[in-house]
């Protein structure tokens, strides 16, 4: 029944359908409204999401990567693709849903959620400096919208900042008394038994329901001795001597007004290809984001 529900609604140009599930959370929620509309695959663009069928399957996921015969899709909040999908199996994409009586389009909640975030990291930022914490920005939405000059197209979900050890114990209490709780990042008990030691904390809290996420690291190769002494693989004086440089070397960037410390280019470009290995070289957005730091950095 389903299927020939489907199938009808295929041949119109624009039809609304009821989602279910959690594979978008929090963009698309259970029993949102999503309406989609008609488009041809070769005006499909990444991030944009999209209602596809395969393997007797019908979901609304993100489009994450296209070529010229496929794309790939991924539910957000799934740690696994969806594999190629092909353009007779897209129906359409998103372009509004509806919740609580009200209209909305995609984009609108991730300027939304940045919005706030960006207003976030600013106060804790402002926190820190005011505690005369030594520390970094590494990645997130601060250099999204400096190297991109727009706000992102997804849900951002973490922030990656530098700090000094000696320097933990305040900022700790910091994110604490902000509402922050530390999360744990251990892939299995195991992992906590084989890591020895402590590279990076996570802190967590929501705002409007999205997750603020500061990823608090204390060195910056911290993929590189995830299971504990790998110092045969990369000697931790030299993680050490690059966690020093990184700092000697953190520049100044403004972002509407405000001063942000960040990696300088060459480091910048190291880290966030270690970071792309350490996620096993998924999501593309990644490796895009990696090609405009690059481009912006060292114009041809």
């Amino acid at each position: 029944m389903m299927f020939e529900i489907i199938n009808k609604l295929n041949g119109k140009k624009k039809f609304a359908l009821r989602s279910q599930g959690y594979s978008m959370m929090p963009v698309v929620r259970s029993g949102d409204l999503v309406y989609i509309r008609k488009t041809k695959f070769q005006h499909l663009k990444v991030n944009e999401i999209i209602l596809a069928r395969k393997s007797k399957e019908t979901f609304i996921h993100r489009l994450v990567y296209k070529t010229k015969a496929y794309a790939i899709t991924k539910g957000d909040n799934n740690r696994l693709t969806d594999g190629k999908i092909y353009p007779g199996q897209i129906m359409g994409k998103v372009y509004r849903i509806k919740r609580n009586n009200q209209i909305f389009r995609p984009e609108d909640i991730y300027l939304f959620q940045s919005s706030h975030y960006f207003k976030e990291i600013g106060k804790i930022k402002q926190i820190f400096d005011k505690g005369k914490i030594d520390f970094v920005f590494l990645k997130g939405l601060p250099l999204h919208l400096y190297y991109e000059n727009a706000h992102p197209k997804r849900i951002y979900a973490d922030c990656d900042v530098l700090i000094r050890e000696k320097d933990f114990t305040n900022a700790e209490k910091i994110l604490s008394n902000n509402g922050y709780k530390e999360s744990d990042t251990a892939y299995s008990n195991i992992h906590k038994i084989l890591k020895n030691k402590k590279t990076e904390t996570v802190f967590s809290k929501k705002i409007n329901n999205f997750p603020v996420i500061f990823d608090v690291h204390f060195e910056v190769n911290f993929m590189m001795n995830q299971l504990g002494k790998l110092d045969q693989l990369y000697p931790q004086s030299m993680i050490d001597r690059l966690t020093k440089d990184t700092f000697n070397t953190k520049r100044c960037i403004s972002i509407n007004g405000n001063k942000f410390l960040i990696l300088n280019s060459e480091f910048l470009i190291l880290y966030l290809a270690l970071h792309f290995f350490h996620h096993n070289f998924r999501g593309a957005y990644r490796l895009e984001f990696l090609d405009r730091v690059i481009r912006k950095s060292f114009p041809v």
